[in-house]
């Protein structure tokens, strides 16, 4: 592939990448398929987790919708254990 000076830094960049995700997916001895976005949304998910706020992280997302960014948003699924112990047999 011939890549003219103006796109050598970004296509260096996506090939240092794609060999770090790779590298990362075998010191875990990760069978499954891994992309950039795995580590995209990984960082979304963390944030929102650790009380990020979902406008925040759909600024850093670049989402033009906050919508999409909603889609990560798995802290509404915690169950806590206070809710466990409402179960009374």
């Amino acid at each position: 592939m011939r890549v003219d000076e103006h796109h050598a830094p970004a296509v260096r960049d996506i090939l240092q990448g794609e060999r770090l995700k790779q590298r990362r997916a075998a010191g875990v001895s990760l069978q499954a398929k891994i992309g950039c976005h795995t580590f995209r949304a990984t960082g979304i998910i963390t944030y929102l987790e650790a009380g990020g706020t979902l406008e925040n992280a759909q600024a850093m997302a670049a989402h033009e919708s906050l919508r999409t960014t909603k889609l990560y948003d798995r802290t509404a699924d915690v169950i806590t254990l206070d809710e466990v112990e409402r179960i009374v047999i």
